[in-house]
């Protein structure tokens, strides 16, 4: 803490490496979100983003690309993420274990500055590694939440398996696409400004089995073969899921990477993480480079609209979604991920809804009832923003929110009766009692036409001040 409430960011530690003296890199991984117990709330868990990093990452200049592995636990993310970072094997800053624990329990980041990212675009490279998935010591709503972050905030999301690919890995990343879709829809002011989609890659380590397209049309690329899966689990869903539709809509691109195991003796892969570079088999040194020349061609900025994000507003979409995704509740559905959606969508609509009174407390009645209804539907234009219709949030949200504000317009249409209802009840007697005093001018004055004229403008006075008169009419 300094004068006037500064907070002053500590130097992170740097080595640098022969070769590259005046590129120095951080000798540990920053963590950027963590999960914890919130003890005000019940015990739930939450996430919260660590403020000193994202003091780091707001520190970055120029345009920044974000590279994010995601994957079951123990399945060796961050090995590989260590394979993949520059200087491979002379530093280790994400945490690696040779036991059937966790090893990861946040969202850590490592910054590869532009001289040693060397990415077409001149980017700084971002690293996340994340904790693994359907981990046993963490609730289901976890996975949900990491998943969901990560998709938004990333370049190219590695999601890592070890041996294949099954169908309880599609369907989780299928709910994330799915909530990060939401997320991404109302950050947006229009369909002009979308936040970029990230392009994934299926990362499958300890692979050693034949990659073909099946029904004898001989070998499959990685991209092939991810779509023919995608294809048949909706086949075998018998249509009930679009995991094909919804993953092609959501990513800019799908693709596979395969990489045999790291070394051919058992022994060593129990100390895998203790094991030099140089003992690891050309075949997989070969895969490694291979999935980083993908990697570096993929990577480009993170962008909303035309407006590649600085590390400032990537700080900032950080502390926003992270909290945006907390759900205040002590008990989790057993589809936990479906529950965050619904989370995200009731947050959303309370927010539109308060919009919407605002907008219809300038509604002055009473007014003809179409008139009503009209300002009804284009209040609800107005929160709903210039978002694009085809959305499958769109539809859900404008359908929650109809449902949300039912009852004030109801209650507006009511109140608009009852006050044209009283209205034409105080209109009846001063109209009447004008009428009267014009008969009783006509018949008491010589010029019986300008009485009848005083008449008629008690009348139109009458219609005034019951406010029935409109534009003269």
């Amino acid at each position: 803490e300094t004068g006037e409430g500064r907070v002053t960011v500590p130097a992170q530690p740097t080595m640098t490496f022969e070769g590259s003296p005046n590129c120095p890199l951080p000798k540990t991984a920053s963590t950027v979100l963590q999960w914890n117990k919130d003890k005000a709330k019940h015990e739930v868990v939450r996430i919260t983003a660590v403020e000193e990093t994202l003091k780091l990452l707001e520190q970055i200049e120029g345009d920044i690309a974000v590279v994010s592995i995601v994957g079951p636990y123990r399945t060796g993310k961050s090995f590989l993420l260590n394979q993949l970072l520059p200087h491979a094997g002379q530093w280790n800053p994400f945490k690696v274990g040779d036991t059937v624990q966790p090893e990861t329990e946040e969202v850590s980041m490592v910054v590869i500055p532009p001289c040693a990212s060397k990415l077409p675009g001149g980017e700084t490279l971002i690293f996340l590694d994340s904790p693994g998935l359907f981990a046993p010591n963490r609730a289901p709503i976890f996975d949900a939440q990491l998943l969901a972050v990560l998709n938004l905030l990333s370049s190219v999301v590695l999601y890592n398996n070890v041996g294949v690919i099954d169908r309880s890995a599609v369907e989780k990343l299928a709910y994330a696409i799915t909530t990060a879709s939401t997320m991404s829809y109302f950050e947006q002011e229009s369909k002009e400004n979308a936040i970029s989609r990230p392009h994934l890659l299926w990362t499958i380590q300890n692979f050693n089995l034949l990659l073909n397209s099946g029904q004898g049309q001989g070998p499959a690329t990685g991209a092939e073969w991810i779509q023919q899966l995608l294809s048949q689990i909706d086949h075998s869903n018998n249509g009930t899921s679009t995991f094909h539709h919804d993953f092609n809509a959501f990513f800019r691109s799908l693709g596979a990477s395969f990489l045999p195991f790291p070394t051919a003796l058992v022994d060593d892969l129990k100390r895998l993480t203790k094991l030099p570079v140089e003992n690891h088999t050309p075949a997989y040194k070969k895969a490694v480079d291979d999935l980083s020349s993908r990697i570096s061609h993929l990577s480009s900025a993170k962008t909303i609209g035309d407006m590649k994000l600085t590390g400032t507003r990537l700080a900032e979409l950080v502390r926003k979604w992270a909290e945006g995704i907390n759900v205040p509740i002590n008990d989790f559905k057993a589809n936990s991920a479906q529950e965050l959606l619904e989370h995200i969508l009731r947050r959303e609509v309370a927010r539109a809804s308060l919009r919407y009174v605002q907008l219809m407390q300038e509604v002055r009645p009473p007014m003809l009832e179409k008139d009503l209804l009209a300002k009804h539907e284009e209040a609800l234009a107005l929160t709903t923003k210039g978002h694009s219709k085809s959305s499958k949030a769109h539809g859900n949200f404008v359908t929650v929110l109809r449902q949300g504000v039912s009852y004030i317009i109801d209650g507006m249409l009511q109140d608009n009766r009852h006050f044209v209802a009283s209205g034409i009840r105080l209109l009846e007697e001063k109209v009447n009692a004008s009428i009267a005093s014009i008969f009783t001018l006509a018949v008491n004055a010589s010029d019986t036409l300008a009485a009848v004229s005083e008449g008629e403008a008690q009348v139109l006075r009458a219609l005034e001040e019951g406010g029935m008169l409109q534009d003269n009419r």
